[in-house]
């Protein structure tokens, strides 16, 4: 049974933004489609509270929910600004 996907308002706007080079948009857009298929993919590192993908240059650290079969989108950032703002958010 698939997972519904959940995103957070930050990685909403970061979405709609329209910031994202359209190559790296399609990797992030189907690497979150395919977490409600797989939700723990062989390359998601757990990490305290949730986990991380990579998508290109990318990462997105989400938490699931195995009750409700929710896979929560909390952040999506570049790599080199991903740790510091999961520091940030997340502590």
């Amino acid at each position: 049974m698939a997972y519904s996907l959940l995103f957070d308002d930050q990685v909403y706007d970061w979405f709609k933004k329209g910031k994202l080079p359209p190559k790296h948009f399609r990797q992030i857009v189907m690497k979150t489609l395919e977490l409600s298929m797989t939700p723990r993919p062989q390359d998601c590192i757990a990490l305290k509270g949730g986990y991380r993908v990579d998508s290109g240059e990318y990462r997105i650290y989400y938490q699931l929910d195995d009750n409700d079969k929710v896979v929560h989108i909390l952040l999506g950032k570049h790599r080199k600004d991903f740790y510091r703002e999961l520091e940030r958010l997340y502590g």
